[in-house]
């Protein structure tokens, strides 16, 4: 299950990459707008610009690329639902089972089932997964 953990856990990595990159982008517009004359300044800031906003994209497509990834796998809708609700939407199992209205070991059984099904998958891919 270590490679579907890890594999997932991709999803948070972007979450919080993509909350960072918005700060330094808001960041960076802010300092264009007080160096708007610079004509060394700005295109640096410019270029960090382009670049933080490539990595943004970056996270959201791997983030979208996760979720097309556990919609498309052939198991139970109930046991996708909830690896949606805890890699991709970031949920707490409690958060999960009160929202599904499942009990805890049943979650902790849902998770258990997909990630072992995902590992299963992983490794007898043919596909080389970038983790």
């Amino acid at each position: 299950m270590n490679i579907a953990k890890k594999y997932l856990e991709q999803a948070y990595i972007g979450y919080h990459r993509i909350i960072c990159y918005d700060l330094m982008i808001k960041g960076i517009q802010e300092d264009l707008s007080k160096f708007n004359n610079d004509k060394i300044i700005i295109p640096r800031l410019k270029a960090e610009l382009i670049s933080y906003e490539k990595q943004r994209r970056y996270w959201l497509n791997k983030r979208i690329e996760l979720k097309q990834f556990i919609i498309n796998l052939n198991i139970k809708d109930k046991i996708k639902q909830v690896l949606i609700f805890r890699f991709i939407e970031l949920k707490k199992r409690r958060e999960i089972s009160d929202i599904l209205h499942y009990s805890l070991s049943y979650i902790d059984r849902l998770l258990k089932r997909g990630l072992f099904f995902i590992d299963e998958k992983l490794k007898s891919s043919s596909q080389k997964v970038v983790i």
